[in-house]
């Protein structure tokens, strides 16, 4: 790194040098004059030295004749750098003395570092034959030195004769300048408005305070020298406005005036609001050198803006003196439109500011200011008022003030605040008036505006009902005006005036926390915003919100508390109905939640009684419902407070003189919902004083309505008065209503789950449930060595039975033998219903010495011998029986039952009245295997074709859709049923193929008719399980709707109950994404499997279908009509179509459709035809045909 060596006596200079070196790499040393650079030269040598010539002590020149005869330095390259040395033999007398280069300031940075490389490099060749000693002999290099001197101390000589003439130019004006000044601080010193002068630095702490005036200490209670110094930041405080002070800051760094309002504080710590000036001071460059500021207190006018709310400021404030100069002071007098004035009284002549110039609008160019000419501009009807105020201040010593108007010469009224003092010789005579004259137009016209402000607010609160009151703590004086009696009921002869008088109008549950608030306020000098009611002489109770402000004195006492009143009943009142109609909204919500999830009707009405204390915060909730036999109305579920009213209502309810007069009895038997909404002196109310004292106000009786009849009452009981009104009316009908429908639902739901696990006609198990339980008692016998036996009984010519004496007559004979069987199984649990004659009994354990065949002889002996009663006549009947054992005749349920089967029909068909099942009986599965075979050669073949059996609006007889149903052309056997080969299908996994084979031929076929003009329809297709739980069947069905944008809407897929409900959350998985595609679902077979209503509701289905079985009963008893009943509004509640399947009369088409059922589908229509017979029956007229 080289060393440079920098020699300026100026520290600016040797400072640019410095970064400038340092920043492109070297090393640099300073001094300030010639013999310290030759002392520190000595001591550390440098690469180069840069000298200033024009210096103290040792000048350039003499360091540059020195430096080039030490044997040490004079190799160093010395280059000269001035600014005052400027002229050709300047530099000529450098390049004599040895200097290596020579350059003038200024210079740019890189011109100087480019020229300091050159001269180094220069020098650094020269050193190798030698450096150069100074040229000439030392006389004439003297003589050149002080002709060079001579001549630039003569030039700083008449430069410094120049600068004196101006400094006593300055002098001058600076005389003329403190002069005004001092007429100028007058009018400061004399001024009521705060003024401070402050420096002009805007970096933390902030400006400090160079000047303040009288005024400022009378405003802030601070001293004169206790603030010089300070910032403005001892007047701020917890409340002074961050936002204001930060546009004040932005303000000042833009050189802008600022103006605004803020709280400030004193010095004893009492707040006060500031109107706020500030405007920069600038020297004669521009810059800003001092900021003044202006600060007038308009606590009172703001005080009176909170007050009335819509007061506006009356004062400004000064703030912050001016310092210094002319320029500076007027420019504080324009931003307090301030000018001051001075009258000789000798001669009566007027000297004006400029500001005064400005405030009367004058010229002063054309305006010669006289006592006389400043009449004239005062308004003639204050004329004569100033002119004697004036004359009357000549006689004493005082200061004067006034305010007046001016008419000025353009027509505009302005008004001026006048202030003065007089002069007086040492004689006592008045020789000089001096003065200010400040504009106030903005203060007396803001003034004027809090006065129509106050007037307005005045006729405000009389508009706005708001009554208005002070409270002088120390004497407990109360004063309210007349609309503060009229908001408590009271005339003011009745009221006492103080605060205990006052607390006595509160309601008495208020009073406690209406008094902390007032007392809380108090200790801290806040405010209160309290809210209570007020008991009237005449009972009515009001609700009253107070908001007031305490005042407290100077050491924080409170002194008085002014405040408002408004009444906000209907307010009030208001928000305790959203307060109700939310609670009720709530329970409502909330017990529909819980409709969808329950199962039982005790579920429910705990639930719906739980929720309507809970949520819609009743203090007791109850449901009573009628015995559907007596009639008697009997509580059967509660919550909340009991309180022994339950009990109560059951006396009243079970006494037959006092239930028919109760509120719960008249509301069933009028279908209509009873009210008390002030129970205590209600007289339809029973039981008035057990509510009264149990804090009952408001009771509601609902009646529970199940298709037209009331079967019970939902009953509320509210704490509030007056709680039942139209619109929570309306939602507790709707609750009610809910409530009766789940109740219809739920008995339905329990219907359709007895039917779904039990046969209607005996009361036994059925094939599903008993399958069910023999599986769970295999479970428990696996693997533990027990056996168990499972017998199938076929009773002998029952056909014969129903069609000779009638189907009632074979019912009858069923039940019959199923009571026997009950009676000598002695458990119904183990006895089930198969279908018309088949019955089936297990043993749960044969014992290892039990003699099945024995036991089995004996009942079917004593079975023969039994006699049954058909229509009064005895009547005996003989059954066969079919027997498999567990384990050894199969050791799941299905096999066993199945085994069962076979040893029935080889019984029947040997004519012995019961088989032991035998293995030789499945020789049946070899056909089984042969036909599986023949059925793949089919699908190779193209041996299947669908058939299409129409389904029919039951109200319009129109076409609504057909069923494709599989049928199997076998040659030289023809069409095969498909209850034949569907099973085989399903077994074998062939159904995949032959199933996707169905789909993509009645899709065919339907986007065939489409085209044609056809009227087709939706075609619907059965779908197997195996194929709804396959993985692929999604893709499948995508694939094959993919073909035509047309093919999804004319697909609908039908599946069976027990087919979902194999794996519930796959299959409504699996038929969201079909429905999702524009492809319908049917539920087919419905009634004849096993579903939870529950989970029907969620199946995203379109239509349901009702199996034949249903409709074959329908006609023949009462309860297979509601059964169908039941289905058709269950499946309308889920917004299903119903299809009625197997409609082979018009009777039953005639019931179907009183039922509201939509299509049916059967033999009454047509039968399943082949596809080219469909076609020219059903489809021969083409759209628009």
């Amino acid at each position: 790194m080289r060393n440079v060596l920098i020699v300026d006596d100026k520290e600016e200079n040797l400072y640019y040098l410095k970064v400038l070196f340092e920043g492109h790499g070297y090393r640099v040393a300073t001094a300030q004059h010639g013999a310290e650079a030759l002392v520190k030269a000595r001591r550390d040598p440098p690469a180069i030295i840069v000298s200033d010539l024009l210096m103290p002590v040792m000048d350039g020149y003499t360091l540059l004749r020195h430096w080039k005869v030490d044997a040490h330095l004079r190799h160093i390259p010395f280059v000269v750098y001035t600014a005052t040395y400027t002229e050709a033999e300047d530099q000529d007398l450098a390049r004599s003395l040895g200097a290596d280069g020579f350059i003038l300031k200024p210079c740019e940075p890189d011109v100087f570092l480019a020229r300091i490389e050159e001269i180094g490099a220069s020098v650094a060749g020269a050193d190798a034959i030698g450096a150069d000693m100074p040229s000439g002999n030392e006389s004439d290099l003297m003589q050149v030195y002080s002709r060079t001197l001579i001549r630039k101390l003569e030039q700083k000589s008449l430069q410094l004769e120049d600068a004196n003439r101006a400094l006593q130019e300055d002098i001058a004006e600076r005389n003329k300048a403190e002069n005004m000044l001092r007429l100028l601080m007058s009018a400061v010193m004399q001024s009521k408005e705060s003024i401070l002068i402050t420096d002009a630095q805007l970096d933390l702490p902030g400006p400090r305070i160079l000047f303040a005036n009288p005024a400022f200490t009378t405003l802030t209670g601070h001293a004169n020298e206790e603030v010089i110094g300070q910032t403005p930041r001892i007047l701020q405080g917890p409340r002074t406005d961050r936002a204001v002070l930060q546009r004040l800051r932005e303000n000042l760094k833009q050189g802008e005036q600022f103006e605004g309002i803020v709280t400030q504080y004193r010095k004893d710590g009492s707040e006060y609001e500031q109107d706020w000036q500030v405007a920069p001071i600038r020297d004669a460059d521009g810059t800003i050198t001092h900021y003044v500021a202006l600060q007038r207190d308009i606590t009172e006018r703001k005080r009176t803006e909170e007050t009335l709310r819509e007061s506006e400021a009356s004062q400004r404030q000064l703030a912050q003196a001016l310092e210094g100069k002319h320029d500076r002071l007027l420019a504080a007098q324009r931003v307090a439109k301030i000018g001051d004035w001075e009258t000789d009284l000798a001669t009566m002549d007027v000297t004006w500011s400029e500001e005064s110039y400005r405030i009367h609008e004058v010229d002063p160019a054309t305006f010669r200011p006289t006592h006389d000419a400043f009449l004239e501009l005062v308004h003639p009807a204050d004329r004569d008022r100033v002119a004697k105020a004036f004359a009357a201040s000549l006689d004493h010593h005082l200061a004067c003030e006034m305010e007046h108007r001016l008419l000025l010469r353009n027509g505009k009224v302005k008004y001026v605040e006048e202030r003065w003092t007089t002069e007086f010789d040492a004689s006592g005579v008045a020789v000089r008036v001096t003065g200010t004259c400040q504009d106030i137009t903005e203060r007396k016209l803001g003034e004027l505006q809090v006065r129509e402000s106050r007037d307005r607010l005045s006729l405000a609160t009389q508009s706005a009902r708001i009554g208005i009151w002070e409270w002088d703590v120390r004497s407990d004086a109360l004063v309210w005006d007349d609309l503060m009696h009229e908001l408590y009921g009271i005339d003011e002869a009745r009221f006492g005036g103080g605060y205990e008088a006052w607390q006595q109008c509160v309601h008495p549950d208020d009073r406690a926390r209406v008094d902390a608030d007032i007392q809380a306020a108090l200790r801290v000098s806040g405010t209160v915003d309290t809210e209570f009611r007020v008991p009237w002489p005449d009972g009515e109770v009001r609700h009253l919100k107070v908001h007031a402000l305490v005042q407290s004195d100077d050491s924080g006492s409170p002194m008085r508390m002014i405040g408002i009143g408004t009444d906000v009943t209907e307010r009030k009142l208001s928000e305790a109905r959203i307060r109700y109609l939310s609670r009720v909204h709530a329970m409502l919500s909330g017990i529909n939640t819980l409709i969808v999830r329950v199962r039982s009707r005790d579920e429910l009405f705990a639930g719906a009684c739980r929720i309507a204390v809970e949520d819609g915060k009743f203090s007791m909730a109850m449901i009573a419902i009628a015995d559907p036999v007596s009639g008697v109305v009997t509580p059967v579920a509660w919550a909340g407070d009991d309180d022994g009213i339950v009990d109560a209502i059951r006396a009243v309810l079970a006494s037959p003189e006092r239930s028919p007069n109760s509120m719960i009895v008249r509301a069933m038997r009028g279908n209509t919902e009873l009210v008390s909404n002030n129970s205590i002196d209600d007289p339809q109310l029973l039981l008035a004083r057990e509510c009264a004292d149990a804090g009952i106000r408001s009771v509601g009786v609902l009646p529970l309505i199940v298709a037209g009849e009331a079967i019970g009452v939902f009953v509320l009981h509210a704490s509030e008065h007056e709680f039942f009104h139209a619109e929570e009316m309306k939602l507790l009908r709707e609750v009610a209503g809910d409530i009766a429908f789940a109740i219809a639902h739920i008995a339905n739901q329990e219907r359709l789950e007895y039917l779904a696990y039990y046969d209607e006609l005996t009361g036994l198990a059925n094939r599903t449930l008993f399958l069910e339980r023999v599986a769970q008692t295999l479970r428990s016998h696996s693997g533990s060595g027990r056996k168990l036996a499972l017998f199938l009984f076929d009773l002998e010519r029952f056909k014969n039975i129903n069609d000779s004496l009638g189907r009632a007559a074979g019912d009858a004979l069923l039940r019959q033998v199923a009571g026997w069987l009950t009676r000598n199984a002695g458990d119904p649990a183990l006895l089930a219903h198969i279908d018309a004659d088949h019955f089936a009994f297990v043993l749960p354990e044969v014992m290892p010495d039990g003699n099945l065949v024995g036991l089995l002889e004996k009942t079917l002996e004593r079975f023969e011998q039994h006699q049954f009663d058909l229509g009064g006549s005895p009547f005996r009947i003989a059954a066969k029986a079919g027997v498999a054992v567990f384990p050894g005749d199969g050791e799941h349920v299905d096999v066993l039952f199945r085994n069962a089967e076979a040893a029935l029909k080889n019984a029947k068909a040997s004519g012995n009245r019961y088989m032991f099942y035998q293995a030789s009986m499945n020789e049946s599965v070899a056909v089984r295997l042969t036909l599986e075979n023949q059925l793949r050669l089919a699908l190779e073949n193209d041996e299947f074709v669908l058939h299409y059996q129409p389904k029919v609006s039951l109200a319009t007889g129109q076409m609504t859709g057909a069923e494709a149903l599989i049928r199997w052309n076998r040659p030289q056997v023809g069409l095969v049923p498909p209850g034949q080969f569907i099973p085989v299908l399903e077994e074998t996994g062939l159904i995949h193929h032959v199933g996707r084979w169905a789909l993509q031929q009645a899709i065919a076929d339907y986007l065939r008719w489409k085209r044609a003009g056809l009227p087709v329809q939706p075609i619907a297709v059965n779908v197997s399980s195996l194929q709804l739980r396959s993985p692929g069947f999604i893709a499948e069905i995508q694939q094959l709707v993919g073909i035509d944008p047309a093919a999804a809407s004319g697909l609908q897929l039908e599946i069976t109950e027990s087919m979902v409900m194999q794996d519930i959350r796959q299959g409504i998985s699996t038929l969201q994404a079909i429905r999702e595609m524009g492809v319908t679902v049917a539920l087919d077979d419905f009634g004849t499997g096993f579903s939870s209503l529950s989970y029907l509701s969620k199946l995203p289905l379109n239509m349901l279908k009702i199996d034949r079985s249903f409709i074959n009963d329908m006609s023949d008893t009462p309860e297979g009509m509601s059964l169908v009943s039941s289905m058709i509004t269950l499946a309308h509640t889920l917004k299903l179509k119903v299809v009625a399947e197997g409609v082979e009369t018009e009777e039953q088409a005639r019931f179907l459709r009183l039922l509201r059922c939509d299509e049916m589908q059967g033999y009454l229509y047509s039968k399943p035809v082949p596809g080219d017979v469909f076609e020219s029956r059903f489809l021969a007229q083409p759209v628009g045909g």
